[in-house]
């Protein structure tokens, strides 16, 4: 029994050739931006994989926080079935970020030491999104600002975050 799907060239009429004068899909994703933050302190090729690692990390943790306040609020309006939904997409979200470490597997710690030295005591423990992402969660430790005095306005929002 043959299926009715369009022809190839039905499925493509639609597509757009030609983009000028149009917002492109650079445009939309500010890739120059994107693409300008990966910035290597050093010449040591795996800096990059490095950088690419952590900027993709906070991306997610971005997403997930988004996701888990609006969860939040859907549970206090007693909306479940969007709030499931929010859930779902943090959980898959996570999954992502436990996958991406895989990648970074693929660097030594040989490779890595020959461009640590360059960013000084900076940590992934300083960033604002992980801590964010734990108290939302539900874990507020007060230990969990030792490393957030750097972070300006940021450290009053996780403040607020933390006695919420």
């Amino acid at each position: 029994m043959q299926e009715n799907r369009p022809s190839l060239d039905e499925a493509t009429r639609d597509a757009h050739a030609s983009f000028k004068d149009s917002f492109s899909y650079s445009s939309y994703l500010r890739l120059e931006q994107l693409l300008a933050a990966q910035a290597p302190l050093t010449d040591a090729h795996d800096e990059t994989l490095f950088l690419t690692i952590h900027h993709v990390q906070e991306v997610w943790m971005s997403l997930i926080i988004k996701e888990l306040s609006g969860a939040t609020a859907c549970l206090s309006r007693r909306e479940f079935d969007p709030a499931m939904k929010m859930l779902a997409r943090v959980s898959r979200a996570q999954e992502q970020m436990g996958n991406a470490w895989e990648v970074l597997k693929t660097m030594t710690p040989a490779d890595y030491l020959e461009f640590r030295h360059a960013f000084g005591k900076a940590s992934g423990f300083q960033s604002w999104q992980y801590r964010t992402v734990e108290f939302l969660l539900g874990n507020r430790s007060r230990r969990s600002f030792i490393s957030g005095s750097h972070l300006g306005k940021l450290f009053e929002k996780l403040i607020i975050i933390q006695q919420s």
